[in-house]
């Protein structure tokens, strides 16, 4: 008598036997539907044929019926399919219908399409891509698949690597005195500076950072800078155990205390900061390259937009920048930070938390938007990189849980 079939492999039977536009992404999508269901193991995969997990949406009313499903993070309303096909088409017509434009593009890079759905809202979980590498590897092994992934990056394994402070030889901090709690927290700045020499050709951030390390040091200021190649330059006579200025008038918005200078480190995110419309359509400025009156102020027409200064320097396409609002964003149009530079500051968090371990906190990291609310906008909306925009409160959980994912010893 013939073994009879799981549902998971009835599906797998069934996808095989299915015709879809991307055939390259049918291992890494059962991957993914692996993950999602328990390997077809999950009530919601065996009585309502959702292997993926997805969410009752209007736009998928020809292909699913709603039903009231308690997963992991509650009763919410879930899709149900009448058979294996219907689910695999619906899967497909959730991503085409949703917001994960330009997923097309990556019918021939089955980590890329999950790295874009991810970008685009699909899971919040920060290892989804590593997790469904790991998958990957394992139904390919099952199944006889040649196919082998790119290995994801760093970033996707949870990982971040140590970072290296790089002292700017010349340009030593102001130290204050000593934190007088030994350093309790940190304030993410934008240096709201050039990433390229003036009238330049190409990026060059490390340039734009030093400059900023050494400006401070001229102003009597004391705070690192991070490049967006993701080095991390310091006054060189930097340490973790002296306040200086960088916050100037704030207020901590846990413990209501002001002039945060004197207990939370301060780092720099070499960055433009808050960009402009110009006149021109698709032509962002920022604060340096807007015509400004003889007191300082940005000088805007009567739709808001401001004049270019100077058409050979610094200017951002609309390609280049991207808007954003919520939470502490102040809403408008940001460049955002480099991988390489959101890496380099959880690095640094960790690095900070790692040095003075018995006062440091993860709730008093803040945006300097946060404690200077109405007054500044950084980090704004730059934060996290291209494809990902975070709030402040998401980073404090997310270095949060690295540092307790740390082994102790």
């Amino acid at each position: 008598m013939a073994k009879k079939k799981t549902p998971w492999e009835k599906l797998i039977s069934t996808y095989k036997g299915t015709s879809i536009d991307h055939d390259g992404l049918k291992l890494v999508t059962l991957a993914q539907w692996a993950l999602e269901s328990g390997f077809g193991k999950s009530d919601l995969a065996t009585k309502h044929n959702n292997f993926a997990g997805l969410k009752y949406r209007q736009r998928m009313a020809d292909h699913a019926t709603p039903v009231d499903y308690p997963a992991h993070d509650g009763i919410d309303t879930y899709c149900k399919f009448d058979s294996l096909k219907a689910f695999i088409h619906g899967y497909w017509h959730f991503i085409a219908s949703g917001p994960y434009d330009g997923w097309e593009a990556f019918g021939d890079d089955p980590l890329g399409y999950i790295r874009h759905i991810k970008a685009k809202g699909y899971a919040a979980d920060p290892n989804y891509v590593s997790k469904i590498a790991k998958v990957y590897d394992r139904l390919a092994e099952e199944l006889g698949s040649d196919e082998e992934l790119d290995r994801p990056h760093r970033r996707e394994l949870g990982d971040v690597q140590p970072v290296m402070l790089e002292p700017v030889t010349g340009a030593p901090h102001r130290k204050r005195s000593a934190y007088p709690n030994g350093l309790e927290g940190l304030i993410v700045h934008y240096d709201a500076g050039r990433i390229r020499p003036k009238y330049a050709d190409n990026e060059d951030s490390d340039y734009g950072s030093r400059g900023t390390i050494t400006w401070g040091s001229s102003q009597g200021y004391r705070y690192l800078c991070i490049s967006r190649t993701g080095r991390v330059f310091a006054p060189d006579n930097w340490d973790w155990d002296h306040w200086g200025y960088h916050a100037g008038t704030s207020e901590c918005p846990v413990t209501g205390r002001t002039s945060v200078s004197r207990y939370y480190v301060g780092v720099e995110m070499n960055n433009p900061g808050y960009l402009y419309e110009a006149q021109e359509d698709g032509v962002f400025c920022p604060w340096y390259n807007s015509k400004r009156t003889e007191n300082g102020r940005i000088i805007h027409d009567g739709r808001g937009r401001v004049y270019r200064a100077d058409p050979d320097d610094e200017w951002f396409s609309r390609d280049q920048v991207r808007h954003a609002s919520g939470g502490n964003i102040t809403p408008g149009y940001y460049l955002p930070y480099t991988h390489a530079q959101y890496d380099a500051l959880k690095g640094v968090v960790l690095a900070a938390a790692t040095a003075r371990p018995a006062s440091f906190r993860f709730d008093l990291i803040f945006g300097h938007d946060e404690i200077s609310p109405g007054r500044k906008q950084d980090p704004g909306g730059a934060l996290a990189y291209e494809g990902r925009v975070m709030i402040m409160a998401e980073f404090r959980a997310e270095v949060a849980a690295l540092h307790a994912a740390i082994p102790i010893g």
